[in-house]
């Protein structure tokens, strides 16, 4: 019987930060006309994404955990995810809102697509991703995203 020290899972961790093309987006959205109750939520959201920006966090976070030999085979896995919108939930709370989801990652030898509610691109070599949000019911991007990986 033999015991393996080596790692067999990873959290992969992909942010996007503040980008000019993201604040243009996010500033015609917070400009946009409304009722009282669409005004209030953006200035909520235009407030928690300042302080965000003040205290140098991204604007989208996404902590994808997987086994390790995922990585091994071309195909589709379930892997669980932590969506944290800094937007949603301020500076203070960014990190607190642990909610996780079950997602599918489908693995090519160049590509991990991860599946939620926009797809996460992020290529293998460079570990750059890209995926596209939400504002105000309408779709823009992509934006990029920069992962990191942790074997534990």
């Amino acid at each position: 019987m033999s015991c393996s020290n080596s790692p067999e899972n990873v959290e992969l961790t992909c942010s996007s930060d503040y980008s000019d093309k993201r604040m243009r987006v996010m500033n015609n959205y917070f400009s946009s006309d409304g009722n009282i109750v669409a005004k209030s939520l953006r200035k909520v959201f235009r407030d928690n994404a300042q302080q965000c920006i003040d205290n140098f966090l991204p604007a989208e976070e996404y902590v994808i955990t997987f086994k390790k030999s995922f990585l091994d085979n071309v195909g589709k896995y379930s892997v669980g995810m932590i969506k944290r919108y800094c937007e949603w939930s301020g500076a203070e709370s960014f990190r607190d809102d642990e909610y996780e989801s079950l997602q599918e990652m489908h693995v090519t030898n160049k590509n991990l697509t991860i599946n939620s509610d926009r797809k996460l691109i992020i290529e293998r070599k460079t570990m750059q991703g890209r995926k596209s949000t939400i504002y105000g019911g309408d779709e823009y991007g992509p934006f990029k995203y920069e992962c990191t990986s942790r074997e534990f």
